[in-house]
């Protein structure tokens, strides 16, 4: 009975997990393709995961696992019909402006009852082991080992290989299968009544182990989600980047909860400082815009959240109760931590601050959390320390800055970085200057901070979709959102109609559009940026713009002015704030051009590219119209997916690209153009020197509403 116990504990760890990437992924194109979505979802799965530990804590208080079980497998048996067809799934309203409403909404009400039960089935299962006189700590391994292999396996084997609505359909089956695995346990084995009896008084942890448990929780997902988020909000809001960090975060929970643990305080305080610098380095590359592949920025971020978390639940292991009848309790302690954790990072601070600041701040959280001592303490204080650290952090900032000049902002972030590494290399008291590191990093986003962006003119903006900066350097003004520049502005009166960055008259997309005949033309643009696309319309011209992001039309309309000289100009200009996808499937036969720039930072939102986006892209153009798809990223090759999905629709696919010029402001970009009549494009394509994808190798299989995976796609 012992391997059916360890069974019953996989299966149920598996499907709790297994559809947190399902429902996250169906939602995505309802919002965007927005980083939003994953947060809300680990939200909400949490929240109720809390509650499934608040009632098995209650429950179990008063019951015996035995006695309620039957209760347990009627609900879960029920709850197996409670989801539907995720491969469909529509939330019933839809709010660009909440985005978390609406996936908080739609999670509970497709699988609220049906994870709820699963997140009671664990505790059950381990209480009923404490009835029955065994050990329960090891049904955690077989839990652990559950939820990594449902993470692991998604993008890697489920996600490439079955469609969404065949997802759910396994997901369902496990159900059933778990249902009749619990019904065999119940019936193979009987407590004694005096066993019942005993087990039904149970016991709580103290209140200072509850505190301690569910901070040094909500420190762990805090980090979890500021790293996803720092992935997501570069590359692209897909299940391979959401379920990484989350398998390494329970990974860290395997390790430390072996009957003789792999991390030893001794190596915890050695390996943190070296940690928190690399850390910081990382932080301040992306913040910078420092050049670097999105392999390294995920594995970088992967090792930051990997050790982070295996430090962090180093010392929450330590809060788990000796009395194995105080289980629950410390469940409930660690649920409610993590909850907070989540909506900290995925629901306050993208309202209430501008910038990436959860990032350095869960930092902060872990160190705080390892730290022992008290601030002030008698001989070497670790505030001497702590002060030490922030003084030379900002002194040196500020040094720099006025030495180099206003442009040398990550220049001035390394010369930091390296003095908070001196300091703690100059410490020989290690637990001495942990506190203090939480103060550098307090640092490097406080005062320091604050002198960049004044040096630099900035303005910040955030909200659920992203995190905008505009900042004025010389004659030019600069959008930047996330870690990617989205539009470059002259200021001067004569030249504030040039358009620059990606869209400069010498790049792929400003010359075609630049030699096309002027005559009167609707032109369809998805995704605003700055509004530089607009240039390229002509007196008559009518300009329509589709962007879900209210805070975008908000900054292109206040802060830059190539809408507003469009206008003034002749060209009819207007603005939706919708999802372009869904706005194009109800014009068809609109546009002559058709431009499509909607990736938020560098995140490629992935139901833009599907075969099925691609036919609605060319329903929405007139017969002889064209289509041009901004596809740059630094770490996908979108190239060969859409060749392989426009050759599912018996089309073809041209692109161009462009190189960097001396003028900083004239960015490479590389873009694709297609068309509706294939003969339009080849047209354009030979007079222009356009070319059809040059790699033999194999397509990949093109990318569907139903399938579609994020490794076929990455650039190694």
């Amino acid at each position: 009975m012992r391997l059916l116990f360890h069974l019953c504990s996989f299966l149920s760890a598996y499907l709790l997990f297994a559809i947190q990437p399902v429902v996250a992924k169906a939602l995505l194109p309802a919002l965007g393709g927005g980083a939003v979505v994953w947060g809300t979802c680990m939200v909400t799965f949490q929240g109720l995961l809390l509650l499934g530990y608040l009632a098995s804590h209650y429950l179990l208080k008063h019951l015996s696992a035995q006695s309620y079980l039957p209760w347990h497998l009627a609900l879960l048996a029920l709850s197996a019909g409670w989801t539907t067809a995720f491969g469909v799934l529509q939330p019933a309203v839809v709010s660009a402006s909440w985005p978390w409403v609406t996936v908080f909404t739609a999670c509970l009400s497709q699988v609220g009852m049906p994870f709820l039960l699963l997140s009671f089935s664990t505790p059950l299962l381990q209480r009923w082991c404490v009835e029955l006189g065994a050990d329960p700590y090891p049904l955690f391994g077989a839990s652990n080992a559950g939820s990594l292999l449902a993470l692991v396996s998604y993008p890697f084997l489920v996600e490439p290989i079955l469609a969404l609505s065949q997802q759910t359909q396994c997901w369902r089956m496990g159900m059933m299968l778990l249902v009749g695995m619990l019904c065999v346990l119940r019936v193979s084995i009987r407590l004694p009544k005096t066993t019942i009896i005993s087990a039904a008084k149970g016991k709580s942890l103290s209140s200072r182990r509850v505190l301690a448990a569910a901070g040094t929780s909500a420190a762990g997902t805090a980090l979890l989600l500021s790293v996803t988020n720092a992935i997501t909000f570069d590359i692209s809001s897909a299940p391979l980047l959401w379920v990484l960090p989350l398998a390494l975060y329970l990974l860290s929970f395997v390790i430390v909860f072996q009957a003789r643990p792999w991390i030893h305080e001794g190596f915890a305080r050695t390996l943190l400082p070296w940690w928190l610098s690399g850390a910081l380095i990382l932080y301040l590359m992306g913040r910078y815009q420092v050049g670097i592949s999105g392999s390294v920025t995920v594995a970088g971020q992967l090792i930051v959240c990997g050790l982070g978390c295996w430090l962090v639940h180093a010392r929450l292991s330590q809060w788990k109760p000796a009395d194995e009848r105080a289980l629950t309790s410390y469940y409930v302690a660690m649920s409610a931590g993590g909850l907070a954790g989540s909506i900290l990072v995925s629901w306050v601070l993208p309202v209430v601050v501008n910038d990436f600041l959860e990032y350095p701040l869960a930092l902060a959280a872990v160190v705080v959390c390892l730290s022992k001592r008290p601030l002030m303490r008698a001989g070497r204080s670790p505030a001497v320390w702590a002060m030490l650290g922030f003084v030379v952090m900002s002194v040196t900032l500020w040094v720099v800055l006025m030495s180099l000049g206003q442009a040398h902002g990550p220049v001035a972030g390394f010369v930091g970085t390296a003095a908070v590494i001196m300091v703690l290399a100059l410490s020989k008291r290690m637990l001495s200057w942990w506190v203090g590191m939480a103060l550098a990093v307090g640092a490097m986003t406080g005062p320091s901070k604050a002198i960049l962006w004044k040096a630099r003119h900035a303005v910040h903006y955030r909200n659920h979709y992203g995190i905008y900066e505009v900042a004025d350097r010389g004659e030019r003004r600069y959008l930047t959102h996330g870690t990617t520049n989205h539009g470059i502005q002259n200021l001067t009166t004569e030249s504030r109609s040039i358009p620059l960055s990606y869209y400069h008259r010498g790049g792929p997309a400003g010359e075609l559009l630049g030699r096309m005949p002027s005559r009167q033309r609707r032109f369809g643009m998805v995704g605003l940026g700055a509004g530089a696309m607009a240039v390229y319309a002509q007196p008559g011209d009518t300009f329509e713009v589709f962007e879900i992001d209210p805070l975008n039309i908000a900054i292109a309309r206040e802060h830059f002015s190539y809408l507003a000289d469009r206008e003034k100009a002749g060209v009819t200009v207007h603005l939706h704030q919708r999802d372009g996808r869904q706005a194009l499937a109800e014009r068809e036969g609109s546009f002559d051009v058709l431009l499509l720039d909607a990736f938020s930072s560098g995140s490629i939102p992935m139901h833009l590219l599907t075969v099925e986006a691609l036919q609605v892209y060319l329903n929405a153009v007139k017969p002889e119209g064209i289509i041009l798809m901004h596809i740059s990223n630094r770490a996908l090759k979108l190239r060969p997916q859409l060749a392989s999905g426009m050759a599912q629709l018996g089309n073809v696919v041209y692109f161009k690209d462009s190189e960097d010029l001396p003028d900083e402001a004239l960015k490479s970009s590389d873009w694709a153009l297609f068309a509706p009549n294939p003969q339009v494009s080849e047209a354009l394509a030979t007079s222009q020197q356009w070319e059809t994808l040059t790699n033999r190798a194999p397509l990949p299989a093109p990318w569907t509403d139903e399938r579609s995976d994020l490794l076929s796609a990455w650039r190694w």
